[in-house]
């Protein structure tokens, strides 16, 4: 087992967009976790690409592989090339993927179908049957965790017998209130069309939507249900408090770690594929009854 200088075990820690709500959530769990290992005996390098994307990430990985540089890596939301999943393979050194499954290497990963599932069964219970949808970009990759919710949340709106209104539905470049308040702004046209939304997009995507629609007049959840996704702590906070699918967010990191310390004592290399369950968190904004 390689040791740095200090004695300590390193992990290293790729993602882009570091700084991002939900990756900055996943870090501190990773930290959390490590603090209690021991810091005197495992250290965390972040390595954050400036270019967000798979190709970048992938760069990083395989960068820190053939320098050595580290004794296992915790890969956040990246789906790695072909060449650099080969090569993770054959070093020998634990590589742990979140929110993306990789043939041969281990992951952690949350069950995004059934989450999307719950939600769209929730809508079609407390009677909103003309749903809208505030979308990413990453809803087109088969491998993202946002299509996963989307795949979910049609097949339960088409086990109710419900179809999302056509052409309600933004996108927004990254999950934060901004873009969120942006996507209302793209679907004000149709927005007396629905009577729901599901932000497959996130918490903070369904926040600033929110915001925009009450400064436009719209009740919620009176005139319109709203869920999120991710179970963000302000997600509670806003008014309403937002019906929401939480994921494990911090215990992604931490199970992560887990598995990487337990493939570094053991010397296994066998890949562990964990799918942790999501919740469905019924808010004010979305409630089982209207006047709840």
């Amino acid at each position: 087992m390689r040791k740095n200088t200090a004695g300590k075990i390193t992990i290293a820690f790729v993602s882009g967009r570091i700084g991002s709500v939900f990756n900055s959530a996943v870090a501190r769990g990773v930290e959390e976790r490590v603090a209690v290992l021991g810091m005197d005996r495992h250290s965390i390098s972040f390595h954050s690409p400036r270019d967000n994307s798979d190709k970048a990430s992938s760069n990083e990985l395989k960068d820190i592989i053939r320098k050595k540089s580290a004794d296992a890596v915790i890969a956040l939301s990246f789906l790695p090339d072909a060449a650099t999943a080969a090569l993770a393979k054959k070093s020998g050194i634990p590589v742990v993927f979140i929110e993306r499954r990789v043939r041969g290497l281990s992951s952690v990963t949350v069950d995004n179908y059934r989450g999307g599932f719950m939600a769209g069964s929730h809508l079609a219970a407390i009677g909103r049957t003309k749903p809208g949808l505030i979308l990413d970009r990453q809803v087109v990759d088969e491998n993202s965790a946002s299509f996963e919710r989307l795949s979910g949340f049609k097949d339960s709106l088409k086990k109710h017998g419900v179809k999302p209104v056509r052409g309600a539905f933004a996108r927004v470049r990254t999950h934060d209130i901004e873009n969120g308040r942006m996507a209302f702004d793209a679907f004000e046209r149709h927005i007396k069309k629905v009577d729901s939304i599901f932000s497959v997009a996130g918490d903070l995507a369904a926040v600033g939507f929110m915001a925009e629609a009450r400064a436009a007049g719209i009740r919620i959840p009176d005139h319109l249900a709203v869920i999120g996704f991710d179970g963000m702590d302000i997600a509670e906070a806003v008014e309403p408090p937002l019906t929401t699918v939480r994921q494990p967010i911090g215990e992604m990191g931490r199970e992560a770690v887990d598995m990487i310390i337990k493939a570094l004592k053991n010397g296994k290399k066998e890949a562990q594929n964990l799918v942790m369950q999501a919740e469905l968190l019924v808010r004010k904004s979305a409630p089982k009854r209207v006047t709840e």
